[in-house]
Parts: C-alpha cells; sequence; structure tokens
C-alpha cells in the first residue's frame, strides 16, 4: 500500500525591505501603503533558527513516514506470500 503524500506547501513570494539608514522622514514616505515590521538583529537571527528547526523537523518527519511505509510494505509482502 501506497500512503499518499500531504500537498506541498506553496511558495509564497515575501518582499523584504531594508530601512536602516533613513531619516524618520524619508522612512515615513518609503512605507505611506505598507506595514511596517521590525526585527532587531537578534531576533532576525531567531526567526531564522526558527525556520532551519521547522525544516529539520519535517525532514526527520519524512524519514519517519518512510521507514513506516517500508515496514508495512514488508509485512504486507509476508503476509501475502509475495
Amino acid at each position: 500500500m501506497k500512503l499518499p503524500r500531504p500537498e506541498p506547501i506553496p511558495e509564497r513570494q515575501v518582499k523584504w525591505e531594508v530601512y536602516s539608514d533613513l531619516t524618520e522622514e524619508a522612512l515615513l514616505k518609503r512605507i505611506t501603503e505598507t506595514a511596517l515590521l521590525c526585527l532587531i538583529p537578534r531576533n532576525y537571527e531567531n526567526l531564522g533558527l526558527t525556520m532551519a528547526d521547522i525544516k529539520r523537523y519535517i525532514l526527520q518527519l519524512q524519514a519517519m513516514v518512510r521507514a513506516y511505509e517500508k515496514l508495512y510494505v514488508e509485512a504486507d509482502d509476508e503476509v501475502s506470500g509475495d
């Protein structure tokens, strides 16, 4: 038996803009129709580390599913005598 795989995660484009040396007035002109999200360097680093942890976790889950699937197929083959 082949287990169905989950739908892939869609890749949605995110546009990042860095404003590090603009004056407040210049910054406000640039972001008049945009939400402003600010991260200090440490939080930006944490965001990257969290994404890496999520990727690792998903890869580990995929390996577990493959291992269980292999065990299931082997057990099914033994039962059916193939």
